[in-house]
């Protein structure tokens, strides 16, 4: 009885020794919900289009053995990637110990291509010394944009995975804003090598054609560095479909307006940092 007694008596001081206190105890679960602003800073790329080959357009009958290159849209450099940055706000809720959604908007400024610069591409419909000449002047808006800022929103899901980090995948919606279409102007000239020179002009104006709105997909995680200050990484990319535009050297060889597609998507990477308002209980 004695030897049971003192067995209990060890036990319990064990317990003691090993119950948690106000040092060792486990830190109560971190909890995402509330409301935040943010901001971020990246890099970001688009998607490039390019002219049709040479061949396209000696299927045309053009010659280019006298100068200018066939889908060339002539002087300018096209950029195709550049800084991005944003600021918006949103509001995560967090269920339980499982899952977390969120939603936000932001405006973002992605510079990620040049204006629209006017240019021009010379070239002959044929071999002869008799062959109508051309030189094409157009605004290149199939690799120019002048359109920088979007407004995004979008929806957030994901998981805990550390007590004060979390997971997520991120879809929405996106909206170029300032949005406009440059129209281009071609100009042909006629000329005759012998016998004096005439000029004729034909004009095309209005056909190209983009998307304002637009998809939004992507991943990243987000970490508490602080109970309100968050910082995350993440990857976004953006899909405005397939749109039209006018070919210049096409439409003067033939002397009707010949569209072609191109794709526009932009895809961001950026590092960002969230602060978090208080409007309730912020652990469970």
């Amino acid at each position: 009885m004695r030897s049971m007694r003192q067995l209990l008596a060890l036990l319990g001081l064990a317990v003691i020794i090993l119950a948690p206190t106000g040092s060792n105890a486990a830190s109560p679960a971190f909890n995402w919900s509330g409301w935040y602003v943010t901001g971020s800073a990246g890099w970001g790329w688009r998607s490039k289009n390019d002219y049709p080959p040479d061949s396209y357009y000696i299927g045309l009958g053009a010659n280019f053995s006298g100068g200018g290159y066939g889908g060339s849209s002539g002087g300018g450099t096209a950029r195709h990637d550049g800084f991005s940055g944003a600021f918006g706000a949103g509001y995560n809720y967090q269920f339980g110990k499982t899952i977390i959604i969120g939603a936000e908007y932001e405006f973002l400024y992605a510079d990620l291509q040049t204006n629209p610069t006017s240019a021009s591409t010379s070239f002959t419909n044929g071999p002869g010394i008799f062959a109508t000449g051309y030189t094409v002047s157009n605004y290149d808006t199939v690799d120019g944009d002048s359109n920088r800022w979007y407004g995004i929103a979008r929806a957030r899901i994901g998981v805990p995975v550390l007590d004060r980090t979390w997971v997520y995948f991120t879809g929405g919606a996106a909206y170029r804003l300032h949005y406009a279409s440059q129209a281009p102007t071609i100009t042909t000239y006629t000329y005759i090598p012998f016998g004096g020179t005439t000029t004729s002009t034909a004009t095309y104006q209005g056909y190209n054609t983009s998307h304002a709105w637009g998809w939004l997909a992507g991943l990243g995680f987000e970490y508490a560095v602080m109970d309100n200050l968050f910082l995350r990484a993440e990857w976004l990319h953006m899909d405005f479909g397939t749109a039209t535009y006018l070919d210049p050297v096409a439409t003067a060889l033939t002397g009707s307006v010949k569209l072609l597609p191109f794709k526009r998507t932009d895809d961001i990477v950026r590092l960002g940092v969230s602060y978090r308002f208080y409007g309730g209980a912020s652990y469970y």
